[in-house]
């Protein structure tokens, strides 16, 4: 009778040791099998009227990883950004009036 009674209370510490090691497979495999979400800025490229933003990647297997994904930001502000010169040439308006100058104060 002892006997069949010690090989129950090791039957159950065995089975306690087999549902804690399954809890701890089954905790571990759905936190590892979750996908990062991504924040929302990645989703809707944020837009500021007074502001210029980049947003670039790079894979983290390459080589200077933050190198690279700041380099890509900056190519990706550098061509949303345009500018438009304008000249007006203050010279030829002036040069009328000056030799107008010039003849009055013959």
């Amino acid at each position: 009778m002892k006997t069949q009674g010690i090989f129950f209370i090791q039957f159950c510490q065995n089975m306690k040791n087999i549902f804690l090691l399954l809890f701890l497979i089954l905790c571990s495999n759905s936190a590892f099998s979750q996908k990062k979400k991504k924040p929302d800025w990645v989703q809707n490229y944020p837009t500021l009227e007074n502001d210029y933003i980049g947003i670039a990647s790079a894979k983290k297997s390459t080589a200077n990883y933050k190198e690279l994904a700041k380099q890509n930001a900056l190519n990706m502000l550098s061509n949303s950004i345009s500018v438009n010169v304008s000249v007006v040439s203050v010279l030829a308006q002036n040069e009328p009036i000056k030799n107008l100058q010039k003849s009055l104060m013959k």
